[in-house]
């Protein structure tokens, strides 16, 4: 979840009268693997060298569940790839004037 996405539904909730608690995430599921391969894509770069592997061989200090989307309810959210794509375009505007 892109926190340029996150603070557009914040700001939605908050300006809409609605209170609560609210779990809030770009739409969509992805894999690790899958959201490192369209980082690349989006932003020119080569996939080559990114390769899948299973769970059992990715070492973490922690262990994970297997899948943590979470639910938005009715919340209004962008899809996932939607959220990349605008924070690499903010990302490489901004890079320019650096």
């Amino acid at each position: 979840t892109w926190a340029g996405s996150l603070c557009h539904t914040i700001e939605s909730i908050m300006t809409s009268g609605a209170f609560g608690v609210y779990h809030c995430a770009d739409a969509g599921a992805v894999s690790r693997y899958e959201q490192a391969r369209e980082i690349c894509s989006v932003a020119g770069l080569s996939t080559d060298y990114i390769r899948p592997i299973s769970l059992k061989d990715f070492r973490q200090a922690a262990r994970r569940p297997v899948f943590t989307a979470l639910d938005c309810g009715d919340l209004i959210v962008p899809n996932w790839r939607t959220s990349l794509n605008g924070f690499i375009e903010q990302y490489f505007s901004q890079a320019q004037f650096q």
